[in-house]
């Protein structure tokens, strides 16, 4: 007598709803990574971004007249007076897009789209005679086309990185 050996037809059935299964659950699961991995490098770029802005400007010469102070790299003002609060847009590579203070635009070059939007609140002491360190908050979120008005808060944004600082001017 000879033993056939082989798999019957429940048993393929059986195997093949366990297989569907669980394919389908890792397919589900699929979308949720990339999401997640979007975020995680939108976050990571937002961090080394307000790294930058805030080294660029502890890195500002005190210069008199105050409305000469400037950041070198991005041209942010650092006021002693004037305006407490600043915005500039960048792209995703972390290039400044447009003038700081201007409203976001598309551009018609890609990469140099406005992605990020880096609103920059200052305070400083009332009194010019005191010397206190100026404190900066960065609040960086995106996309910068959820706010594109310079002029207006965030309040439409997907994501954000606060940094909150302070730098000694004198």
């Amino acid at each position: 007598m000879k033993k056939e050996h082989g798999f019957s037809l429940v048993e393929v059935t059986i195997a093949m709803g366990v297989a569907v299964v669980s394919l389908t659950s890792l397919l589900g699961l699929l979308p949720i990574g990339i999401t997640n991995n979007q975020s995680s490098i939108s976050q990571t770029s937002a961090a080394s971004l307000g790294r930058v802005i805030l080294a660029d400007l502890q890195s500002t010469p005190v210069t008199k007249p105050a409305s000469e102070q400037k950041s070198p790299l991005m041209s942010i003002p650092v006021p002693y007076t004037g305006s407490p609060r600043h915005t500039v847009f960048f792209s995703d590579d972390g290039t400044p897009v447009g003038a700081v203070d201007s409203d976001a635009t598309l551009s018609a070059a890609p990469g140099l789209s406005p992605y990020f939007r880096a609103t920059l609140f200052f305070s400083t002491a009332d009194d010019s005679s005191q010397k206190d360190a100026t404190k900066v908050r960065i609040l960086i979120t995106w996309p910068a086309s959820a706010d594109k008005a310079a002029s207006a808060l965030p309040s439409h944004y997907a994501g954000s990185y606060e940094l909150v600082s302070a730098f000694n001017r004198n």
